[in-house]
């Protein structure tokens, strides 16, 4: 029970995030610094 609540808020907060970041990485490109790129990777893998 634990693990599956857990697990869809994850996807659902994950899939969300992933999804504005992806569609808002390309536009804000110059002026999206290397920090965010790499918050967004820990993001991903996280």
């Amino acid at each position: 029970m634990f693990i599956s609540s857990a697990r869809s808020s994850s996807s659902s907060s994950s899939n969300c995030e992933v999804t504005v970041v992806t569609v808002s990485l390309p536009i804000p490109l110059p002026k999206a610094p290397v920090p965010v790129y790499r918050s967004l990777q820990v993001r991903k893998d996280g």
